[in-house]
């Protein structure tokens, strides 16, 4: 349940048990001028306690609310260090909407309009000649640090004007609105919202610009045991830093310091060690995993100076009644890593649903380890009995070095292992006991047609690769592929700004999404396409070794995917309802800020389409 009241046309609640919030904008004020919080979230001083994002809900078939943009700091978990935020607090609010609700969102920008630092401008001016989807003129870097706008992830909405069109840009000291308009037969589930600015998004999502979206269940469309079971949301915010207190590394390819280095970011980091609590991370990087050998990624890329927080909370307690199943809403918003996550099997977990739509029956992982990629979500039921239980990240797997004879190096990018949250059983304590639910043995309909049964129309073959090597001309490929980082691309080209293939509104497509193993290292990589959700068909597991490999089930849907290193995914999909450009991409969003996306665009008749491959 929440509380909450009404201000000027916008519900604002915050969980019931949780410190309430008040939030105060005055009607129809937007643009450049900022939400006032009268009361600030205070639950990370909860002894430890799970905070809750601050919950806005739409009122009378209306959303209405500003997100701000702000320079923040974060002080939860080992580093210390300055951050863009969304209305300067750890996690974004949860936007709560139902079918049919318009959705009026201000984006107002307060960053500053300072210049970038020299190097931010030198691949500023590089960015400019990206035509042709070549590497030397084609240098996708992290250069806008200031710019920014906001993509619904997973929602089923048009792609066109002032909707989820990715393409807008809202610049230092500026705002734009947003309006989007949720169908009637919108899946019910959970989503999330995030920067998708091209020359920023990997930096903005690294620093925790990020909250969840939830399309609510329609009171009959659900079971009494779903209604009354108790939800929480899980915004998982992974940080990344090198262990460089007062440098950037700007080798560590995924760390949020060289994220901010070809920016030519003017916002100081002042990464700060909280050396008393955390001592460890004194050391962290530089060192071999248990069994590997001359392990250059891992030398390079200190994963294991990497931490996780949910909801801007550092390894918090999670509480449950005894034998009392709890809903959470898991938005993995990692900027690079899958999180293969375990839970022990004193508890009983199942999943209800993935990337916002429901499975068909419950999926009982109790006691399997499960992957949640980057981007992903996933809506689980829980219940343990009394005691503490740890949530923890597992490794990844380990592979033949690509560079090393005989040597062993790691699948990356993979969440090093570590306790993530704790969940704390006790009867009563802390949750309000709601008598013994059970999961249903049946789910809510999926609306969507069953394209397994339907004719394919078109194919299309995505592969990702790193098969060029950063440069041209005589450079030994070896030395090569280490310059600029390499070539991330996506069937040989680097994200080149136009429409690269195209689809007609309501035929069915089967794509065919395919890792290629590189020269490089064994880079993994996840898929996610915006608008239209798509139906899972068959899965390749590719090389041997590797561990962060999803179960998938041929006849899920999902917007957001594992593609196993060597190996592919085959899904069907039926653009529907809306027309018009959108991208698809690594989610590794380094991975998709430095080339690894494309455009696809759907036009309403096939005469408007001409590259795509026949049946």
């Amino acid at each position: 349940g929440s509380v909450g009241f009404v201000q000027g046309g916008v519900l604002f609640s915050s969980p019931s048990g949780m410190d309430s919030v008040s939030v105060w904008r005055p009607a129809g004020v937007g643009g450049r001028f900022p939400v006032v919080l009268l009361v600030a979230i205070v639950c990370c001083a909860c002894a430890g306690r799970l905070p809750q994002p601050a919950v806005i809900s739409s009122v009378d078939g209306v959303l209405d609310t500003t997100i701000s943009v702000e320079v923040s700091r974060s002080t939860e978990g080992p580093f210390a260090f300055n951050r863009r935020s969304y209305n300067g607090q750890p996690t974004g609010p949860t936007l709560r909407v139902k079918k049919g609700d318009t959705l009026r969102l201000v984006l107002n920008n307060t960053l500053g309009d300072e210049a970038p630092t020299k190097i931010g401008q030198y691949y500023t001016s590089q960015m400019a000649k990206n035509k042709t989807g070549d590497w030397m003129h084609d240098r996708d870097v992290y250069s806008y640090p200031n710019f920014t706008n906001i993509h619904l992830h997973g929602l089923h909405v048009s792609p066109l004007g002032d909707s989820d069109n990715i393409f807008r840009t809202c610049a230092p000291l500026h705002s734009l609105v947003y309006h989007y308009k949720i169908p009637l037969d919108h899946p019910s589930g959970t989503f999330w919202y995030h920067p998708h600015f091209q020359g920023s998004s990997s930096l903005q999502l690294a620093s925790g610009m990020m909250g969840a979206i939830i399309v609510e269940d329609e009171h009959d469309e659900i079971s009494e045991s779903l209604r009354s079971m108790e939800e929480v949301v899980l915004v998982l915010h992974e940080v990344s830093h090198s262990n460089r207190q007062h440098t950037e590394n700007i080798i560590c390819y995924f760390c949020m310091d060289n994220f901010m280095w070809p920016s030519g970011d003017r916002l100081p980091l002042d990464k700060i060690l909280n050396k008393e609590r955390f001592p460890s991370f004194a050391r962290c990087g530089g060192k071999y995993w248990n069994g590997t050998k001359g392990d250059f990624v891992q030398l390079t890329q200190p994963f294991d100076c990497t931490f996780v927080l949910f909801n801007g909370a550092y390894q918090p307690e999670i509480p449950l009644t005894a034998n009392v199943y709890q809903r959470w809403r898991l938005v993995q918003s990692s900027h690079q890593s899958s999180v293969r996550f375990s839970i022990p099997s004193a508890c009983t977990v199942k999943i209800l649903a993935m990337d916002g739509i429901y499975l068909t029956t419950p999926r009982v992982v109790t006691g399997l380890p499960f992957v949640v990629t980057a981007g992903s979500r996933a809506d689980l039921a829980i219940k343990c009995p009394v005691g503490e239980f740890n949530v923890t990240s597992l490794p990844g797997g380990v592979h033949d070095s690509n560079m090393i004879h005989g040597a062993k190096t790691l699948y990356q990018p993979v969440l090093y292992p570590q306790l993530l949250a704790k969940i704390v059983v006790a009867d009563g304590a802390w949750a309000k006991t709601k008598g013994s639910v059970e999961v249903p043995h049946t789910l809510p309909t999926n609306k969507k047609d069953d394209l397994r049964k339907e004719r394919v129309d078109r194919y299309y073959r995505v592969v990702y690769n790193l098969t060029a090597y950063g440069v041209e001309g005589k450079i030994p490929k070896f030395i090569g592929q280490f310059l600029n980082g390499g070539q991330f691309s996506i069937n040989g080209k680097s994200y080149t700004n136009r429409t690269e293939h195209c689809m007609v509104e309501n035929y069915v497509e089967e794509w065919t999404v395919v890792n290629a193993a590189n020269t490089l290292d064994r880079w993994m990589h996840s898929f996610h396409i915006h608008q239209n959700s798509f139906q899972i068909i068959n899965q390749t597991l590719g090389e041997r070794g590797q561990l962060v490999v999803e179960n998938l089930v041929n006849g899920d849907w999902r917007d957001t995917v594992q593609i196993p290193v060597g190996g592919s995914v085959t899904f069907r999909m039926k653009p529907i309802d809306f027309v018009g450009p959108f991208p698809f991409h690594c989610h590794v969003t380094a991975h998709q800020g430095i080339g690894m996306m494309e455009i696809v665009e759907v036009f309403p008749h096939e005469t408007g389409c001409p590259n795509v491959t026949a049946a």
